[in-house]
């Protein structure tokens, strides 16, 4: 295997089989029969010479220079296929591909390194070598010629298609494989296909390389633009982290990053072996990450601001050199759901007391007549206001918001956000909490007082281990609770939360002298619909 310079039609031409792209890197097989190693290490490396001397160093257009590295390793491997009925992939593991990292990572610009196990295996007497300090690798300082004659025999005997081409000017490129006539074989293959290039956007590849383990996932491929997709990408990076971080426990880290911006999209490598992904430098800041800040979940700052989510998610960490990288900017955090986030939310926007609000006429008279209805009647009624981002719904709620308390009402505003409708019991949580005044609360101890205080005599004692799960208390476990089933624990529950948001509901003050219950609740959503 070689790992360097995505030079793909010199790997085609001697015999390679190109397994994976990665970014900057290329991943390349040769099967050979075990009497043939030997011979198929001197074929990669008169093919890596080939490749060091035409591309090994160049200048592009933007003044920066590119140099090539190249390490080889040799050995079994296995190749197992993963997935499920309508996706898979296929990925490599085995002792060869850490050494074949190795090399490469000890191998300097315009060099070519074999790995310990290769240097065994390989033609020695070809070869002129330099041992490499602190390792067992080695680096091919020069080799004797392999003339093109030798290189077709050898290019015979590896474990492929016969050889179609002879020539010295078409090499032994592999033919490209046809599709059998079998009628499920069309179905068979589009599972190895990344469904971006079929239209839609997930796991972009699978590579075991120098960072282990590395799934590329992509969200909004053309054709698959989604809203909050930087707020989609953070959830699905948090939940992918808990789930590897328990079942993986301490023996590996788990590392995340998730990064926003313009890159390439579409088709690289060679005609006969190409695959669709992406690249550019928001992938490669992605993969910088994980190195750098390793077991948690990370961010770019374009991701932080188009996730419009509150501070309180994220933890800004500390700047760090990254490779390849300039001014790479702020790298956060991404903690997910907290106790700040949930107690501490609020109406975000105020009611302006210079701009006023133009064309919502309508809206404001129709909640003025709910307000009116009731203070006469007690008739209850709900509003519910639906538009997409960037209407006005803040500015909209924050004014009826606004009518409410001058109305005399109570007034508890909240603001929920997409990623509430993946919580449970946000909403009624966040209400109630407001109504309480958890959000004042500094500890879990505090919100349990404040509970036991504020809801003596509304709910039994044996019931309060029921709020656990709302309001993120530790209250003990009543033997009354632990004895019922499933069915009465959630009757109990319902009933529990009926009685707790009876109770924060009761207006204190009401106009013309009068209490009642269910004062005016002004609910804000900033979800994009």
């Amino acid at each position: 295997m070689v790992r360097g310079g995505c030079i793909a039609l010199e790997f085609l031409i001697f015999g390679g089989d190109i397994l994976k792209f990665a970014g900057d890197a290329v991943l390349v097989l040769w099967r050979t029969p075990p009497q043939e190693v030997a011979r198929t290490i001197s074929l990669v490396l008169h093919c890596s010479q080939q490749i060091q001397k035409k591309y090994g160093r160049r200048d592009t257009d933007v003044g920066q220079k590119i140099q090539l590295k190249i390490g080889i390793s040799a050995g079994t491997m296995s190749l197992p296929v993963f997935g499920d009925e309508s996706w898979q992939h296929f990925c490599i593991f085995g002792p060869c591909l850490a050494e074949v990292r190795d090399a490469e990572e000890v191998a300097g610009a315009g060099e070519v390194v074999l790995s310990a196990t290769c240097w065994e295996l390989c033609e020695q007497h070809r070869l002129r070598i330099k041992h490499l300090a602190g390792t067992r690798a080695v680096q091919v300082t020069g080799m004797d010629p392999m003339p093109w004659s030798e290189c077709q025999d050898a290019l015979r005997k590896l474990v492929q298609d016969p050889v179609r081409h002879r020539s010295k000017r078409e090499g032994a490129m592999r033919p490209t494989l046809l599709l059998p006539s079998d009628l499920n074989a069309k179905d068979v293959l589009r599972k190895y296909i990344p469904v971006a290039a079929l239209g839609k956007g997930h796991i972009n590849k699978v590579l075991l390389c120098d960072k282990g383990c590395t799934f590329l996932c992509v969200l909004g491929l053309p054709g698959n633009k989604l809203p909050c997709e930087s707020l989609h990408a953070l959830q699905s990076a948090l939940e992918i982290f808990n789930s590897c971080s328990t079942m993986l426990e301490e023996r590996e880290t788990m590392s995340v990053a998730v990064t926003r911006g313009t890159m390439f999209c579409g088709v690289t490598g060679h005609p006969l072996r190409h695959e669709y992904t992406v690249l550019g430098q928001k992938v490669n800041l992605a993969a910088r990450m994980m190195v750098h800040y390793p077991g948690l979940v990370s961010c770019d700052a374009v991701t932080y601001a188009a996730s419009r989510l509150p501070a309180s998610y994220f933890k800004e960490l500390p700047e760090r050199e990254m490779k390849g990288l300039r001014q790479p900017g702020p790298v956060y955090q991404y903690v997910g759901v907290t106790e700040e986030s949930i107690f501490g939310v609020g109406l975000t926007k105020k009611r302006s007391e210079y701009v006023p609000l133009l064309g919502r006429k309508q809206e404001t008279d129709l909640f003025v007549s709910c307000l009116n209805a009731y203070r006469d009647s007690g008739q209850r009624n709900i509003l519910a206001v639906e538009g997409t981002m960037g209407c006005g719904k803040s500015h909209l709620l924050a004014e009826l918001a606004s009518l409410g308390q001058d109305a005399g009402h109570r007034v508890v505003a909240l603001e929920l956000l997409e990623i509430d409708t993946r919580q449970p019991f946000s909403a009624i949580r966040m209400l109630m909490a407001r109504a309480l005044g958890l959000q004042d609360c500094e500890s879990r101890g505090d919100r349990q007082r404040v509970l036991k205080t504020k809801l003596q005599g509304t709910i039994e004692e044996s019931s309060y281990c029921l709020l656990n799960d709302i309001f993120g208390v530790k209250f003990p476990i009543s033997d009354n609770v632990r004895e019922m089933d499933e069915t009465q624990r959630q009757l109990e529950l319902h009933s529990t939360r009926v009685k707790v948001l009876e109770k924060v509901s009761i207006s204190p003050s009401f106009p013309l002298g009068q209490r009642r219950k269910n004062p005016a609740i002004c609910g804000l959503c900033t979800t994009e619909v």
